[in-house]
């Protein structure tokens, strides 16, 4: 992707793309497969990912708004099925924001969008600590069956755990646009915590109510 260079948009309302994570997608809509077949002949067959905003689902088929911050990704694998439909796999670029909606002939939507520089905010004695309790939260969520890279970076645990947490996509969102790192590993901590409390909460409420003698 060169910064002059339309980039095909694929807005999704509940997906987010980080860096380096690893997307599977089924491509079925005829405007998206052209899509695919586009950038099967582009020496760069990248695409943004864009979460689509609330109210989207009166709006699908025109071109509903997409959230500024999106994730630039490239398609590095794609096998096509036996009725025309693709399965791709997409990479986690960086992020990105989408500043711009291009005219096109294509059936699917073009941007152009500005890459972000994320900034770090932390020293190595904070990231050894937020790291470990990112690691932590992981493997609660993941029931310890989620393999990490033993020196993965602060930003993309992060970014992996934000994802995991099941929480609104809106909240998901506005804690992916963050670009402190340091500002948003602690604010997807501070979630996990939040989630942990409500989860608790309710489960102690369950077992009262299992409990309770029946009148």
């Amino acid at each position: 992707m060169t910064p002059a260079t339309a980039t095909p948009l694929f807005p999704l309302p509940n997906v987010l793309l980080y860096p380096d994570a690893i997307l599977p997608l089924h491509i079925f809509e005829p405007r998206y497969v052209q899509m695919v077949e586009d950038l099967l002949q582009s020496p760069e067959p990248d695409l943004i990912l864009g979460l689509l905003t609330p109210g989207w689902e009166d709006q699908y088929f025109e071109n509903p708004p997409v959230y500024p911050m999106a994730g630039l990704g490239r398609m590095v694998q794609c096998s096509r099925t036996d009725n025309g439909r693709f399965n791709i796999l997409v990479q986690g670029m960086k992020r990105v924001n989408v500043v711009s909606e291009e005219s096109s002939d294509s059936l699917y939507r073009k941007v152009q969008v500005k890459p972000v520089e994320e900034q770090k905010g932390f020293d190595l004695e904070e990231a050894r600590d937020l790291t470990q309790r990112l690691r932590r939260g992981l493997i609660e969520f993941a029931d310890g069956s989620l393999l990490l890279p033993g020196k993965a970076a602060l930003g993309y645990l992060a970014d992996v755990l934000l994802v995991a947490l099941p929480i609104d996509v809106q909240l998901k969102q506005q804690l992916f646009s963050m670009l402190n790192v340091r500002d948003r590993a602690v604010a997807v901590l501070e979630t996990l915590e939040k989630t942990n409390r409500r989860r608790r909460f309710m489960q102690n409420t369950q077992d009262q109510a299992d409990q309770a003698p029946w009148n």
